[in-house]
């Protein structure tokens, strides 16, 4: 979905594009190839070395339950129904996501009574001023006609053909995504779609990136933002385990390369025959 992760949310403000677009173009293909994940994790955890952490019976340690902000939580809720909403009838009602978005950011941090010195947490704003520096730094090579110079990079090996063309911007993506994370990848490679969207128009240009970088973010540990969050997150969860803990196991990134670079793949070329098929 265009809310889906936030590499999404760029191409959608690019190009123009909406909740119900995006579930149009990458739904289908997204949910097929979760289905292809889960049958390669099935069948691999049946043999892998890590099956037996993953499926092993480990007891939790006793721990003091979180404490819940239930005026927060049922804001938070009705705020994200009612953004919802606004999001898959933004179209008819002639509103743009990023309008819709910030409208629920500034009602959560206006009315959700979120402490002062956690304010700036709150709103992700180191996030902020991260990509407010990216997208400064991308400005500037495109200002300096780096990003031109991509952009002939792209048709010249394309042959000027609308389909390879978009196929190379798919596969650059996903193998920059590993070293650049997803995010940085695609506002580098956004204004190249954007002109690459202008030269053929009709082609799938904005789904190719979108699935270029998924299928490059799987790679690595530190191909998208979830990955190290989930690394900490297990690191920590692992310690209160008794057996878990015994046994030494943790995600690290050469053990989630095996893993993702497999996938990485699959994912890419089960992408190419989609774009190639959207692009008859």
């Amino acid at each position: 979905t265009l809310i889906g992760d936030f590499p999404n949310m760029i191409i959608g403000a690019a190009g123009k594009l909406h909740f119900d677009d995006f579930i149009g173009g990458m739904m289908v293909p997204c949910l097929l190839m979760l289905g292809i994940l889960l049958g390669t994790f099935r069948r691999r955890m049946v043999r892998s070395e890590d099956s037996e952490v993953m499926t092993g019976k480990i007891e939790p340690a006793a721990g003091k339950p979180p404490v819940v902000d239930r005026y927060l939580s049922r804001m938070g809720l009705s705020v994200l129904g009612v953004t919802l909403l606004a999001l898959v009838f933004a179209q008819p009602l002639g509103l743009q996501p990023a309008t819709i978005a910030l409208v629920a950011g500034v009602t959560i941090l206006g009315w959700g009574r979120v402490p002062r010195e956690t304010l700036f947490k709150a709103m992700s704003g180191g996030d902020i001023l991260f990509f407010a520096a990216l997208f400064t730094m991308v400005g500037g090579l495109q200002a300096a006609g780096a990003l031109a110079g991509l952009h002939d990079l792209i048709v010249t090996l394309g042959g000027n053909h609308a389909t390879r063309s978009v196929l190379i911007l798919m596969w650059m993506s996903a193998l920059l995504t590993p070293f650049l994370n997803a995010g940085p990848t695609t506002a580098l490679l956004v204004p190249v779609a954007g002109v690459l969207n202008q030269e053929f128009s009709g082609s799938p240009v904005w789904w190719a990136l979108s699935l270029g970088v998924l299928a490059g973010s799987s790679a690595t540990l530190s191909g998208a933002t979830a990955g190290p969050v989930v690394a900490s997150q297990m690191l920590h969860q692992l310690a209160e385990y008794r057996r878990a803990s015994h046994s030494g196991w943790r995600l690290d990134s050469g053990r989630y390369r095996r893993w993702g670079i497999p996938m990485a793949i699959t994912f890419l070329v089960f992408s190419t025959l989609y774009i190639a098929l959207l692009s008859l």
